[in-house]
């Protein structure tokens, strides 16, 4: 449940020690390590798609999409994440006022978060989910790393439907187009999950380049149904993402790519390799361009 700070609901960390270090000593050191790992991207990005992995199998590639959004002012983080297993077609808003991690709470930003439930009636207010979910909770350290003081409007997405789609796109387009001068976006999202067999190398990559060409495309309805391929975990997000306002005349890049293969000399974790899938990661960013939104 959430911790009670005075009068303030705090969310708990609950993935520490699981996705990445709880100590804040190692955590620091994990965070320097990551972005020194990752290279150099273009700073300021508006939008940026990073892993929810844990950090040993794709933490370098949400480091290097976090970096990607450095140079630029950034008062709040709005992520966006899939609620994994959800089976209900809603989009859900914590009641914590704060979000907790090892090296420092970050405030919710409530206000900002009251205006985007006015959006739609898929919106709900409930910390339970948010409780149950990592996807949101990994990207808070690379926040509070490189953008200290910045707060946080945290959205779980669940089960796809027209309605859940809709409304998120008139929220980005409706709230945060309008203030892409101090708000950063950012997809928490895999690019594709495939099953292990002889095949599984292959269909991942071939599952990751489809998943790329839509982002690339701005192709929200091959995101939503990838036919035959194993489509990001993340879908209808990215979707509502790629047919919104907020990436209007902004140049996408593909800023890295690897899988939950690529650490500890190809041994996977028990999380990673639950399901006896390979799952696929990519850093990517969307950079304004002359004319275009801020």
């Amino acid at each position: 449940m959430a911790e009670h700070s005075g009068n303030r609901m705090v969310r708990e960390a609950t993935a520490a020690g699981i996705f990445y270090p709880e100590a804040p000593g190692a955590l620091v050191e994990a965070l320097r390590a990551l972005f020194d790992a990752s290279a150099d991207p273009a700073p300021g990005a508006r939008a940026i798609l990073s892993p929810h992995g844990g950090f040993p199998w794709s933490g370098k590639l949400s480091a290097l999409a976090w970096k990607a959004a450095k140079g630029r002012r950034v008062s709040t983080a709005l992520i966006i994440a899939p609620l994994h297993g959800a089976d209900e077609s809603r989009i859900w808003i914590p009641e914590s006022a704060e979000f907790q991690t090892p090296i420092g709470d970050i405030a919710t930003d409530l206000p900002l978060l009251r205006e985007i439930e006015s959006c739609g009636t898929v919106f709900e207010e409930s910390d339970i989910p948010h409780l149950l979910e990592h996807g949101i909770e990994v990207q808070l350290p690379f926040l509070h790393t490189l953008f200290p003081g910045a707060k946080v409007a945290p959205l779980l997405v669940g089960s796809p439907s027209p309605a859940v789609f809709s409304s998120l796109v008139s929220a980005l387009d409706l709230i945060i187009a309008e203030r892409l001068d101090e708000l950063l976006v950012v997809a928490s999202s895999d690019l594709s999950s495939v099953p292990r067999n002889a095949e599984a190398g292959r269909n991942a990559s071939l599952a990751s380049e489809r998943a790329l060409r839509a982002l690339f495309d701005r192709d929200a309805a091959l995101l939503e149904s990838p036919g035959d391929a194993c489509g990001p975990c993340g879908a209808t997000l990215l979707a509502a993402l790629v047919a919104s306002r907020i990436i209007d005349g902004a140049r996408f890049e593909t800023l890295g790519t690897g899988d939950s293969t690529d650490a500890n000399d190809g041994k996977e974790s028990h999380a990673e390799a639950e399901g006896d899938s390979i799952v696929s990661y990519a850093a990517c960013a969307w950079y304004p361009s002359r004319g275009a939104l801020p």
